[in-house]
């Protein structure tokens, strides 16, 4: 059973690809850490791709990853990156030519076009 919080990202994830856009997650570690926690969540379920750096062999800040990601959602790498760390999200994001949201408060590293404390806050942003 998932909480109100884990409900709300997973409507806004699927509020995202109603709205056209392709979702993938591009995530360190490795696949059997993320993949279980993607399906754990819920998250595996309703985004295009998920996109671990393991599985592809390369890692977050590069912008190989995020290309990875893109193509196998389907997609053009333009959108957004959305995430919880500086030098991984949003220095990656930068380094694909993404538009970037940082959640949480962390400092250092490159900044954000946008900074929120929730990723429901950064939905909003990306629908517009």
């Amino acid at each position: 059973m998932f909480t109100y919080a884990e409900n709300a990202v997973l409507e806004g994830l699927s509020a995202l690809r109603d709205g056209g856009w392709r979702v993938a997650v591009v995530t360190n570690g490795t696949v059997a850490q993320q993949t279980l926690k993607l399906e754990h969540t819920g998250i595996a379920a309703v985004v295009d791709y998920c996109c671990v750096s393991e599985a592809v062999g390369v890692r977050k800040p590069k912008a190989e990853i995020f290309a990875i990601a893109a193509q196998e959602a389907g997609a053009a790498l333009d959108g957004w990156m959305v995430g919880d760390h500086p030098a991984y999200d949003v220095a990656g994001g930068q380094n694909s030519g993404l538009r970037t949201i940082l959640v949480g408060d962390r400092r250092g590293g490159p900044v954000a076009d946008y900074q929120v404390e929730s990723v429901l806050d950064a939905f909003r942003i990306v629908i517009g």
